[in-house]
């Protein structure tokens, strides 16, 4: 009973390092990059992100309107498989309605087999996908899934989107 406690009470502390960590990653990046709008990541399966595992992400009303620039923001680490990743971006635009749809296919490694994102064993990517003109109030509902024919893919920790606001 006591050794539960103990690993509960480690599991909490973990989960709350977690939370402070990204709380403050989304300050910083906010704070670096004035023209920020929205930010946020979604974790995939530590197992393998499977095919029918939709990831979510709601940008609420903006506060002005104008053009803006969507980037997808990538995290994988050295035991993704393929040397690619075909990933479809279902937008809605509210409240006009309209749906966009992006198939994205991007490179994760280049020719000789080297990661093409930053880092030493996650590697990070951001990658403008779209340019946007959106009026103030408006908002996106933004879905997001991998297009491999593998089921389950291993190696792809995290999946985030930027909004940013163009000069």
């Amino acid at each position: 009973m006591k050794g539960q406690k103990k690993r509960m009470s480690i599991l909490n502390i973990k989960v709350l390092q977690t939370l402070v960590t990204m709380g403050l990653l989304t300050l910083i990046l906010v704070a670096c990059y004035p023209n920020t709008r929205y930010v946020d990541y979604r974790h995939t399966d530590v197992k393998g992100w499977e095919k029918d595992s939709v990831l979510f992400f709601g940008v609420a009303p903006l506060d002005e309107g104008g053009p803006y620039v969507e980037e997808l923001g990538l995290r994988t680490e050295s035991n993704y498989p393929f040397m690619r990743l075909s990933l479809i971006i279902e937008q809605q635009l509210f409240p006009s309605g309209k749906h966009i749809t992006d198939t994205l296919n991007l490179p994760i490694y280049d020719q000789e087999g080297t990661p093409v994102g930053r880092g030493l064993s996650v590697y990070r990517q951001e990658l403008p996908f779209r340019f946007l003109r959106l009026n103030e109030g408006d908002s996106l509902a933004i879905r997001i899934h991998h297009n491999m024919l593998r089921r389950s893919l291993p190696g792809v920790t995290e999946v985030g989107i930027h909004l940013l606001k163009r000069e």
